[in-house]
């Protein structure tokens, strides 16, 4: 190494070299640090109350729009700023069958794409445009099924199986379309995807 004095090489080890520290420090406790105990544990006296409603959005909202709750000093964190995310409780204590689910995705393929190959599709999830999600419930009838959709689940309910099923990418619920096959007892919903990137990728 041209150009580096014995003095700038000492300066360098110096710099990357770790300071001596005892290990008799360590067990030492932290003055900085106070001690928490069960004596610390209590209740608020007045809990804030949150009511939850379901909106086309999808999932779980609190309020009705642009509402704050209101907040105590005392919370660690202020519950406007927490994402709802939309779980169904009562899925993990149902008696019911899960379904079997197959989820497929599509690509809207035009002659473009086929020989010009001019959009840079790849068989990656990313270019796919359609998500079908085909559920097989085995002797169940199609006026027995009641399906809801939101943008970010499925939520699907019979005497015989309960499914929810909540998605990896937003859809679009408006453009869904649901259909029975009575021979296979399939339903299969086609969705269409609504991502960030879905305007620079297509």
């Amino acid at each position: 190494m041209s150009g580096l004095s014995c003095k700038d090489l000492k300066a360098f080890a110096n710099l990357l070299a770790e300071e001596a520290s005892s290990s008799s420090d360590d067990d030492l406790p932290n003055p900085g640090i106070s001690k928490l105990g069960p004596g610390d544990i209590k209740m608020t006296k007045n809990p804030t109350k949150i009511r939850l409603k379901g909106n086309a959005k999808g999932g779980e909202q609190r309020g009705g729009g642009d509402e704050r709750l209101p907040t105590h000093p005392d919370d660690i964190w202020d519950v406007n700023d927490v994402d709802v995310v939309a779980v169904a409780d009562d899925v993990v204590t149902d008696p019911r069958d899960r379904p079997e689910v197959d989820i497929t995705y599509k690509q809207r393929v035009g002659s473009e794409d086929l020989f010009l190959q001019m959009n840079q599709r790849t068989p990656l999830t990313s270019s796919c445009e359609v998500m079908v999600v085909t559920v097989t419930m085995k002797g169940e009838m199609k006026k027995n099924v009641d399906c809801n959709l939101t943008e970010v689940d499925l939520d699907i309910r019979s005497p015989l199986y309960r499914l929810h099923l909540p998605f990896p990418h937003q859809v679009n619920p408006d453009t869904a379309t649901a259909e029975w096959i009575p021979d296979a007892f399939q339903l299969v919903v086609t969705l269409q995807l609504v991502r960030e990137l879905d305007i620079v990728n297509f």
